[in-house]
């Protein structure tokens, strides 16, 4: 080594003109950075979770979603202008080509029967301008069940509007230049607005990163510059090591903007990192050749010797915290991987421009006259360590006893540590996300979506439709989840309002007559692709907890396993014998009782219902399903059949009498047993004249009467199950109207004659039931949405942080051991990064402190910076047993040579970590804050537990 700095430093002047070539040419790639908070861009894009997120955000925009909330500065929300403003907004947005779909309480679909013809309609298509008017309107909003904190909040004082950004957009520009940059413009001046949403999280997180990197990389830079000053009072020792410093830290960053590899929330702690190593091997190198000039050698021998002494505990540092970096790139996330290649590139620069810049700087430099160490140290008296060296040796085994136990009380805590990854928490309690938090926790369903995706031949028919209907009411079980919609939802809601039920009707027919009013309807593109092969059941989590999606995802998996197998048969009970139906009937009972107890979990919460006890009910009222001749069903049928045959719509013109006696005969027909359609065509044809008489209309007129009859018995056995099924419902259940609709939806279809049910509830049925049955088959059914994403961002930052620490502390004692060619000189080497990751774990249990994507990089960057105080204590006690001293002489030496540069390197770190405390995001702040404890565990256990077990073992 030494032959090859005399060669060098014939080449200083080159060597310090390339470095600034090299320097310039970095720092105008600087034009190149950018900045990217988008998690799901961190996460793996081949892992199936991220690629069905990404597909699912791509065929609904469900995933880039804005929830833009609103209130009036002064007087209420809902009124003319604001709304006229906010209709503006929505329309405006909806021209963006960065906007897939935009909604909110003006474009809200309103399904409503005006005159017994069916209207779907945007809710606030015309706005009315009477007070009156506008209140009518308002009470009309609170009553709508899907309405409520998702267009407004449930006291009316705030609105909502969602907008969803395109997959493939950059969402945080198309958050700033187009949502925030259109609401602004017709709102700002009299509403107060909030945004939330991951596109919203991203484009402050951005804001921030700019604020930090700004205030933080002169902060790190001027904290150095002074610890360095005060630390050995020499302009070379400051200038020197700071420019290392610098330059690396200007390269690694041209090297980022080079490979467009985009600025992210950890940014800000790669600075300070490269300050810290990158001071810490220029403060040895200075160091080195400051106390070893000497008049023995020429000038340039004598540097070639200093810079040689020193070599190979640099590089031994700098290889073990590369190494410690590198094994990042194992983590399958790039916030991770990219920041430890990065890291440990920046470490390798700044060990190769001290190796070449200082010395070459100090061959060109004129030399100074030497001063007393007592004059030119400061903060890191070699005397202090002298007197801390005799105490080591005087107290080694006191020294290991108490390490020890400090060790083990703190390891103990490790089990009690969690993981979080809430980003909103990171920001500062006063910061526009935390704001939105809260509002939006208190008056909407939240910003993360979360969704069931379905794939199959046909969505639109009406088997399909009951599964993503099963699929809605399991999901409005779910805690803090708000009320989830799909194209089931609004197929009930149309058939409610055509045929007075909150029910899926029965046949293809029956869904596509309902389906008709749905055509061309923008929210249809976030349910349902236009094929109609693809669908989501959609809602939204307003909870950010980790905790509480792992809960969510496994609720909504178990629930999919469970309930929702990839076959399913769809049974047509018409002509099979009355014992078959029966027995179909009954376990669809027991099927769709499911679904009455999660419904009673979101509208009666805690409240008991007996399960058991309802079964029964059903089972017995299907045991004594009412026969067609029964008087309640006879009477509800005759109403509906003198009030179609007395109107002027009846299709044959007959006389009154003739339709007396219409309606007389099919009453008769009815009582006496003949209930078919056929008997009914016969009374049709013998009562209606033949010179007027159609048969294709009387035979659509016995369909009628017919299906009319059919939905009489329906009735029924709706009333009925009912009434005895209400004494076993709670309190709230009973009084909710909500929940009273869609519990008499499920009854409708109870009674029906279609029946779903997976194919393992199929068994013990033959031949004759598969004949009237037909496969249902689903390609895929999972689960997607933000929650889960972020479950697998805590997954991956788990595993990363298992498998860098392990591969990390890994390979630095293998190098350890090759270098020191001891197994036990290598044990021992790493014993202080041991010491500091026990008790830097062992705090994180005790006090709370939970790991994120930041905080899970501690075990990694401790092993890769902490070890250099190891290493250059151990080079300097080796070096003394070479030269013949004893044990104790030898730590003596290394404490004289080594001491004050572990001291100074470790405060400088730490004062460089302690920055990122005036970081604005929590994680920098607790990131910084941790490190300045691993950094003085790391030197302080170097200088105590290191030299005393070096000692007790009697290396040698």
């Amino acid at each position: 080594m030494e032959r090859i700095w005399s060669k060098l430093l014939k080449f200083s002047w080159l060597i310090i003109f390339l470095v600034f070539l090299l320097t310039v040419f970095f720092i105008l790639q600087f034009k190149h950075l950018t900045y990217q908070n988008k998690f799901t861009t961190w996460l793996p894009q081949d892992d199936p979770v991220v690629r069905l997120l990404l597909d699912t955000g791509e065929k609904f925009g469900s995933t880039e979603l804005v929830l833009v909330t609103l209130k009036a500065r002064e007087g209420e929300t809902f009124r003319p202008d604001l709304l006229h403003s906010l209709k503006e907004a929505t329309e405006e947005l909806k021209q963006q080509k960065e906007v897939f779909y935009v909604t909110s309480i003006i474009s809200a679909p309103n399904i409503k029967s005006l005159d017994g013809e069916v209207i779907v309609s945007d809710f606030l298509d015309e706005i009315p301008e009477s007070e009156t008017e506008l209140k009518a309107k308002l009470q009309e909003a609170l009553t709508k069940e899907n309405y409520l904190s998702t267009y407004l909040s449930p006291d009316g004082h705030w609105l909502g509007a969602a907008v969803y950004l395109r997959s493939d957009v950059d969402s945080a520009e198309a958050f700033d230049r187009v949502v925030k940059a259109i609401m602004e413009k017709h709102l700002a001046d009299r509403v107060e607005i909030h945004y939330a949403g991951e596109p919203s999280f991203t484009y402050y997180a951005d804001k921030y990163l700019k604020k930090d990197l700004k205030l933080l990389v002169p902060v790190i830079v001027l904290t150095v510059l002074l610890v360095l000053y005060l630390s050995f009072r020499k302009l070379r020792a400051v200038f020197l090591p700071s420019l290392v410093v610098w330059l690396s830290t200007a390269w690694v960053f041209g090297l980022m903007a080079i490979f467009r590899v985009p600025m992210n929330l950890v940014t800000p702690a790669l600075p300070v990192l490269l300050i810290g190593l990158g001071s810490a091997y220029g403060i040895h190198m200075v160091n080195s050749i400051d106390q070893n000039r000497t008049n023995d050698f020429s000038r340039v021998e004598g540097l070639a010797r200093s810079a040689g002494r020193v070599a190979l505990p640099i590089f031994m540092a700098s290889t073990t915290t590369m190494v410690g970096f590198a094994s990042f790139v194992t983590a399958r996330l790039g916030l991770i991987s990219n920041f430890g290649i990065f890291a440990g590139a920046g470490v390798i620069l700044a060990m190769l421009i001290t190796f070449t810049l200082i010395p070459s700087t100090y061959y060109l430099l004129p030399d100074r006259k030497q001063r007393k160490a007592a004059k030119t140290i400061s903060l890191v008296n070699p005397d202090y360590f002298y007197s801390l060296a005799h105490w080591v040796i005087k107290s080694s085994r006191e020294i290991i006893q108490v390490g020890a136990v400090v060790f083990i009380f703190f390891v103990l805590w490790i089990p009690a540590i969690k993981r979080e990854v809430n980003f909103t928490s990171y920001f500062p309690p006063d910061s526009e996300p935390r704001k939105t938090e809260r509002i939006v926790s208190a008056n909407f369903d939240g910003a993360a979506p979360i969704s069931i995706y379905f794939k199959t031949d046909n969505l639109r028919a009406p088997g399909p439709l009951r599964l993503l209907r099963r699929a809605e009411n399991f999901m409005a079980s779910l805690p803090q989840c708000g009320l989830p919609l799909s194209v089931a939802e609004m197929v009930e809601e149309l058939n409610e309002k055509m045929n007075g039920r909150f029910s899926l009707p029965e046949t293809d027919g029956q869904v596509a007559n309902l389906w008709f009013f749905l055509e061309g309807r923008d929210e249809l593109r976030q349910l349902i692709t236009e094929d109609f092969k693809e669908g989501l059941v959609f809602s939204r989590t307003s909870s950010v907890r980790t905790e509480f999606h792992w809960k969510l995802r496994k609720t909504i998996n178990d629930f999919i396993d469970r309930e929702l197998p990839l076959e399913f048969r769809e049974i047509s009970l018409k002509n099979l014998p009355n014992e078959t139906v029966s027995e179909l009937r009954k376990k669809e009972a027991d099927y769709l009782l499911d679904e009455v107890e999660w419904l009673l979990s979101r509208y009666a919460p805690g409240e008991a219902f007996n399960r058991q006890e309802a079964e029964r009910i059903l089972k017995d009222l299907i045991d004594i399903w009412p026969a067609a001749s029964e008087s309640e069903v006879t009477s509800l049928w005759r109403q509906e059949v003198e009030s179609y045959i007395y109107t002027d719509y009846f299709d044959f013109e007959i006389s009154r009498a003739k339709r007396k006696e219409l309606a007389e005969k099919l009453f008769l027909a009815v009582t006496s047993g003949r209930d078919d359609e056929s008997s009914f065509f016969e009374v049709i044809k013998t009562v209606v004249p033949s010179r007027i008489f159609e048969e294709e209309t009387g035979l659509r007129m016995a369909n009628t009467f017919f299906l009319r009859l059919k939905e009489a018995r329906e009735k029924v056995v709706v009333s009925r199950a009912e009434k005895s099924l209400r004494s076993l419902l709670p309190k709230p259940a009973r009084q909710n109207s909500h929940f009273g609709r869609r519990l008499e939806g499920l009854l409708f279809e109870l009674a029906d004659e279609l029946v779903v049910l997976p194919k393992n509830r199929m068994i013990n049925f033959g031949p004759e039931v598969a004949a009237k049955s037909r496969a249902l088959k689903f390609e895929k059914i999972d689960q997607s949405g933000l929650p889960q994403a972020l479950t697998q961002l805590d997954h991956y930052l788990f595993v990363s942080q298992i498998q860098s620490f392990a591969l990390a502390l890994a390979l630095t004692f293998f190098i350890m051991l090759m270098i020191r060619k001891s197994l036990k000189l290598g044990l021992i080497s790493i014993t202080p990064i041991l010491f500091t990751l026990g008790v830097v774990y062992g705090f994180f249990g005790l006090a709370g402190v939970e790991l994120d994507y930041v905080t899970m990089m501690v075990a990694s960057v401790s092993i890769g910076v902490g070890i250099d105080y190891s290493i250059h204590f151990v080079h300097g006690f080796m070096t003394g047993l070479r030269q013949g001293l004893s044990p104790q002489e030898a730590v003596v030496l290394a404490f004289r040579e080594k001491g004050s540069s572990i001291a100074a390197n470790s405060l400088a770190v730490m004062l460089g970590f302690a920055v990122l405390l005036l970081a604005s995001m929590s994680p920098l702040q607790t990131f910084g804050g941790i490190m300045v404890g691993s950094m003085f565990l790391a030197a302080f256990s170097s200088l105590t537990i290191l030299p005393a077990l070096l000692l007790r073992a009697k290396v040698k």
